[in-house]
């Protein structure tokens, strides 16, 4: 299909905006480990905070409708990934090789075992029932995240996850300023945001994963 000049502005404004939060957190993150281990994470697409950083409040609803506040981070780790039930490629990807990950730590009886929280970034379109269906498709433990949109952005900002809806390929027809209510997508940031169990944002894994990178990923930063 046939981009539109503001879909293609768009697309370029928001690589830039990742390359930017890329750069950010290589200048404020440096891994906190020996030289082996550093450069080993590095490769990994990992950087890993010098000082945790604690969740703030938020209360959000999972798939069962059930309220999720930074107390249900407490006690474990977990990793959070920002999408939507309707992304067409990297929701769908990424979800399938946490989905790997999860199976592959299953089958070494791993102690560390992690949540994996996928939190919408369309709470327009996606509710606990949507959420529930999506994650489901993966895995039964996963878990996801939908509620009110202001609470959403907020912790998104709180992992450094940028994104905004933009019209989907193809909607050239529509008055200027108008969207049809399904006809959009949402950018957002890729990466994955470890939190660790005291609720701290921990690290952040950047894009492309693969599920033997998270695994290797995670059983180092979990000394596993």
């Amino acid at each position: 299909m046939k981009l539109t000049r503001n879909v293609k502005l768009g697309l370029i404004a928001f690589a830039v905006l990742n390359v930017l939060l890329v750069v950010i957190f290589v200048s404020l993150y440096i891994p906190r480990a020996g030289p082996e281990q550093a450069s080993a994470i590095r490769e990994l697409g990992v950087i890993i905070y010098p000082e945790p950083k604690p969740i703030e409040h938020f209360r959000l609803l999972d798939q069962r409708g059930e309220p999720f506040t930074p107390t249900r981070l407490m006690g474990q780790w977990s990793l959070v990934f920002f999408g939507f039930t309707a992304c067409p490629d990297v929701c769908p990807l990424t979800m399938g090789e946490l989905k790997q990950f999860y199976e592959k730590l299953e089958g070494t009886n791993s102690p560390h075992l992690p949540q994996v929280v996928l939190v919408t970034t369309d709470p327009d379109r996606d509710d606990p029932e949507s959420m529930s269906n999506y994650v489901g498709n993966f895995h039964e433990d996963f878990l996801g995240l939908s509620g009110d949109a202001t609470m959403l952005s907020a912790l998104a900002a709180q992992m450094y996850v940028a994104h905004k809806r933009t019209e989907a390929p193809g909607q050239d027809n529509h008055p200027a300023g108008e969207m049809a209510a399904n006809d959009y997508l949402i950018e957002h940031s890729w990466h994955i945001s470890i939190i660790n169990p005291r609720a701290e944002l921990y690290a952040v894994i950047q894009p492309p994963h693969r599920d033997g990178d998270l695994v290797s990923a995670f059983q180092i930063l979990t000394n596993d």
